[in-house]
């Protein structure tokens, strides 16, 4: 076959989403895919982040920007269909919701979660328009839609109405630049400041929430932990995400009086997160909705015990690794972190479990699902079907 992936909505240098994503992927499916032949559509921006070491895989540079969107989007729209026949591909994967809508060849596109119709009103309204029109279309004319779990899956029939059979669902890993962080870990050695910040000294809980948007239940966690603290008063709470969030974060441990308690960093370098995964007393995602929930998993593979929400994917990700609470309940999620920081036992058996249970996820799995989707898509073009 010949494969194109569309890479010109990634802007590189990011630890969340759609590169880390991408960057993993693509040499899963050189290890996977002996045969077929690859063309990376790139922009200007990450032209020179995914190169793989493969001479199968080609880039081929589009004079576009990643952003402003609008200028993408018709990019995409209007002149990739024609970069598709020029390659003669077989395939194109649009990784981010959205496909042109006039090629030929068979259209794969990732729609990762059903986000902005479960909680709409976080959307911005230009973007949720846009989304609103794009991917119900998207994934009527895709011949193949990706997803990332299993409830994602059930969101896309519930609410786009895709046929279960044009689905497939292929879960992430582990990024492997976290996984090699994590060796560096070892030795112990410290990063020195932490994205500026210095290094906590107490036991703490670590966090990852790269938004303040409402499904990420910034709030709900603050109050919990509120409630732990005031019985556990040696431990702090440690939230990793980004400049975007840190003011109205600051403003709500203010409130809640955490000030010295809460440790707020700017956005963290591998190495920064490997750290804070790898000293961590517990980590915790309050989320009241996931596409998947990466972070439980790479906290699994630090040996981090994991509690969490049974919202979304979560409950899928996590199985039996982790103890779950009911998101919307701070006093049933405080109760839950006091148990895990606390209970010996418990903390022993899910680090256990967790080990065992990030073992049974791979890039190497993601992509050989990915490339079924591939062929799959193949198989329902040639025969008509959408």
């Amino acid at each position: 076959m010949r494969i194109g992936i569309s890479l010109l909505h990634v802007l590189p240098g990011g630890i969340f989403g759609s590169e880390t994503y991408i960057r993993n992927l693509l040499p899963g499916l050189a290890s996977v895919d002996s045969s077929s032949e690859y063309f990376l559509f790139t922009n200007p921006d990450n032209h020179e982040t995914f190169q793989v070491a493969d001479e199968r895989f080609h880039r081929v540079l589009c004079p576009i920007e990643a952003r402003p969107q609008l200028r993408r989007v018709a990019f995409e729209q209007f002149i990739l269909p024609h970069l598709a026949s020029r390659y003669r591909l077989d395939v194109l994967h649009s990784p981010s919701y959205a496909v042109p809508l006039a090629t030929r060849c068979a259209r794969v596109v990732s729609i990762l979660d059903m986000l902005y119709r479960v909680y709409p009103r976080i959307i911005p309204q230009p973007k949720r328009l846009y989304w609103q029109i794009s991917v119900p279309l998207s994934a009527r004319r895709s011949h193949v839609v990706l997803t990332i779990s299993e409830n994602s899956r059930q969101d896309i029939m519930k609410y786009l109405g895709t046929a279960a059979d044009k689905i497939v669902v292929s879960h992430l890993a582990v990024d492997d630049r976290l996984a090699k962080a994590r060796l560096a870990q070892e030795g112990h050695q410290a990063p020195g400041k932490l994205a500026r910040k210095p290094l906590p000294a107490e036991p703490y809980v670590f966090t990852l929430i790269n938004s303040i948007k409402g499904h990420k239940n910034l709030l709900g966690l603050i109050t919990a932990f509120r409630i732990c603290h005031a019985k556990l008063p040696g431990f702090k709470l440690v939230v990793g995400g980004g400049a975007g969030i840190e003011a109205e974060t600051r403003r709500i441990v203010e409130c809640h009086g955490l000030t010295e308690a809460v440790l707020l960093t700017d956005y963290l370098s591998l190495e920064e997160m490997a750290w804070l995964y790898a000293h961590a007393s517990a980590y915790i995602i309050p989320s009241l909705f996931e596409g998947f929930g990466l972070p439980a998993l790479e906290a699994m593979s630090f040996g981090v015990p994991v509690t969490c929400s049974h919202a979304g994917s979560l409950p899928e990700v996590v199985s039996d690794a982790g103890l779950f609470f009911d998101p919307k309940d701070s006093a049933e999620m405080a109760n839950c972190l006091g148990r895990i920081l606390t209970d010996d036992a418990l903390r022993a058996d899910l680090i256990q479990k967790g080990r065992r249970r990030v073992s049974e996820f791979s890039w190497q799995e993601t992509a050989r699902k990915t490339l079924s989707a591939y062929e799959l898509a193949l198989d329902r073009k040639n025969l008509g079907v959408r």
